[in-house]
């Protein structure tokens, strides 16, 4: 299975930057970049190949209301480009990334002015 550490440090090599958290959004900082995988990844090709389910969620800065959305968009398009996949990342090889779902999509706003951008997406991994 993969360790969605290991994509944290692709996403850095990709040019995206942190700081990032995972499975639960943290207090602070606020711009932030969280990454939770979700229960229920399916397996294809008679178990050969596992799917990692996974909710990226990008928090701004406080009021900066553009933030989250363009980092989301920022990352949808990496992850989406083809050109970056397969990579081994954590000993497991990653195939292909594909949306669980449409685009990014607001989410909220906190009270301290900070948006939220949510995107689900599955990763194909080798085993």
């Amino acid at each position: 299975m993969l360790k969605i550490e290991a994509l944290a440090t692709r996403l850095l090599a990709l040019g995206i930057a942190g700081p990032f958290a995972y499975n639960r959004p943290p207090l602070q900082p606020a711009g932030c970049i969280t990454l939770t995988e979700i229960p229920g990844g399916l397996s294809e090709t008679e178990g050969a190949i596992d799917m990692v389910y996974l909710q990226i969620r990008s928090r701004s800065n406080k009021d900066e209301p553009t933030g989250a959305r363009d980092t989301s968009h920022t990352i949808d398009a990496v992850l989406l480009n083809t050109n970056n996949w397969p990579v081994s990342l954590a000993g497991s090889l990653a195939l292909s990334v594909d949306r669980l779902g449409g685009a990014p999509i607001y989410m909220d706003t906190d009270d301290q002015g900070r948006t939220t951008y949510v995107c689900n997406y599955f990763i194909r991994i080798q085993r």
